[in-house]
């Protein structure tokens, strides 16, 4: 519960315009014509599926696993969430919180396995007509 409430706590720090609660406030517009849909995330992270998610991936970016972070490339990072979902294949995946202030994107959700609860905060940055997860932030309630 302390986890949730410090990654709560530093995500309203670094993003003050406020949270939206739902998949509705998961995507955003490049322009008119074009949507970009961040619910995808969670689905493929509710499915494990590992392929799916890495494509997201910045070529580097944070990812910090209760308590352990570390700076890593694409690759690196793709290993480090398949042993993660390895260990704790996900029972239940919610998304609990989205908001964007362009090009900042978060969602926070909330993972159920084996008894545990993990709250997954992602940071994704908009560039070059894409969207890049640049940090993973997972800790256990």
């Amino acid at each position: 519960m302390v986890g949730m409430r410090l990654s709560l706590t530093l995500l309203l720090l670094v993003c003050p315009f406020g949270l939206k609660g739902g998949a509705a406030a998961a995507s955003y517009s490049l322009d008119d014509n074009e949507k970009i849909d961040l619910y995808s995330i969670v689905k493929y992270m509710e499915k494990g599926d590992i392929e799916a998610i890495s494509s997201w991936f910045s070529d580097n970016m944070l990812i910090a696993i209760m308590g352990d972070s570390t700076t890593c490339s694409k690759g690196q990072a793709r290993q480090i969430i398949k042993s993660f979902l390895r260990k704790y294949t996900p029972q239940s995946f919610e998304l609990l919180y989205s908001s964007s202030s362009y090009p900042i994107h978060y969602l926070v959700c909330r993972m159920e396995s084996n008894g545990s609860v993990f709250s997954i905060t992602y940071t994704l940055q908009s560039r070059d007509s894409n969207c890049y997860v640049e940090q993973i932030r997972i800790d256990k309630e």
